[in-house]
């Protein structure tokens, strides 16, 4: 009873508020994946894409907040690898259809390139409007990047107050975290004491507590050793 009445409430809640996504955050173009994970990226927890090295994640992280900031729903990458510059460039000759190498050698402003320019200019509209914030957080501890999904929460996000049985409950707005990737923080390293998957698991911990704290979905990526495939 302590945890069906709540878990009942809130579904009531979010049958009549459908677009604070009080449960999931489904993703438009993964039916199949979001149906089954149960609905889509849950609240409060943290996914993680686990897949071996240069198969794409990082991509696939990038194109998957990128389309939830375009829908208007305000998206933290914290990232780990790229640079701004790498993950704008990418995100440019996506939005535009354009190779990167083109993208990156200014083609599309060659005489003849009219359509590839326009397309170009309108994938910058559209990206300055977007509410994506990104955060380079490579080389800083995991209390940094926590920090970053707080302060994200609290200035850009905010809460919605709703109306519910007589009371007003205060409730985070939709939005999502991406982390690209779950690795240990530089300086650190394994131990007799403390192997890579104990520290690795203390990090995910991490940040599943401060998105069950903050009330948003978290999906990150994850790269798995050629041992550990299977």
């Amino acid at each position: 009873g302590d945890y069906s009445r709540p878990l009942l409430e809130k579904a009531l809640m979010s049958q009549q508020n459908p677009h604070l996504h009080l449960f999931h955050l489904r993703h438009p173009r993964f039916t199949r994946w979001m149906d089954l994970m149960g609905g889509g990226f849950r609240r409060n927890s943290l996914t993680i894409i686990a897949a071996r090295a240069k198969v794409g994640k990082s991509t696939l992280l990038l194109n998957m907040a990128m389309d939830f900031a375009l829908m208007g729903i305000p998206v933290l990458f914290l990232d780990t690898e790229m640079s701004g510059e790498e993950m704008m460039s990418r995100e440019l000759s996506n939005l535009a259809e354009i190779n990167e190498y083109d993208l990156l050698r200014g083609h599309f402003y060659a005489a003849g390139e009219g359509a590839a320019y326009q397309r170009v200019g309108s994938a910058v509209q559209s990206l300055g409007n977007a509410p994506f914030y990104y955060s380079r957080i490579a080389g800083k501890p995991i209390e940094y990047g926590i920090s970053m999904m707080r302060q994200f929460r609290n200035q850009f996000v905010g809460l919605e107050p709703v109306n519910f049985n007589g009371e007003v409950r205060q409730v985070t707005r939709p939005c999502a975290v991406f982390y690209d990737w779950l690795k240990l923080p530089t300086g650190s390293s394994a131990s007799d004491n403390a192997k890579e998957y104990q520290l690795l698991g203390d990090l995910c911990s991490m940040i599943k507590d401060s998105a069950k704290n903050l009330n948003l979905p978290v999906i990150a990526g994850a790269q798995q050793n050629r041992g550990g495939v299977g």
